[in-house]
């Protein structure tokens, strides 16, 4: 019998929503705590605005396997006093709308990515 968590803070599949999904992960993350995603996730494809209302990173496998993290309809709030940090994640589509009034932290990041 395989017993499945339902929360977790690896990202598991590209879904916008959903166990496995970042949105999920998001969801289950304790304040100032990382987010990772699974061996083969390379692209998350969301249907509306991600909003950040806690502090955590978002941390990708390594510099050279990224996943992309986009939308074409809309893009990433951050909420008064938090920051969201990216490692190793691409932010792609967002179609410039990265706004609020928190921090945006990155590293081995490309935002606006084709």
């Amino acid at each position: 019998m395989t017993i499945t968590p339902s929360c977790s803070t690896v990202v598991t599949n590209s879904y916008d929503s959903g166990l496995g999904s970042l949105r999920a992960a998001m969801s289950c993350v304790a304040e100032n705590s990382i987010i990772t995603f699974a061996k083969g996730i390379t692209n998350v494809t969301l249907m509306s605005i991600l909003t950040i209302t806690k502090n955590f990173t978002s941390q990708g496998q390594n510099s050279v396997s990224r996943p992309e993290i986009g939308t074409s309809s809309s893009g990433i709030t951050i909420n008064a006093g938090k920051t969201l940090t990216l490692q190793n994640v691409d932010i792609k589509h967002f179609g410039s709308q990265i706004n609020g009034t928190g921090s945006l932290l990155v590293t081995g990041t490309t935002i606006g990515k084709p």
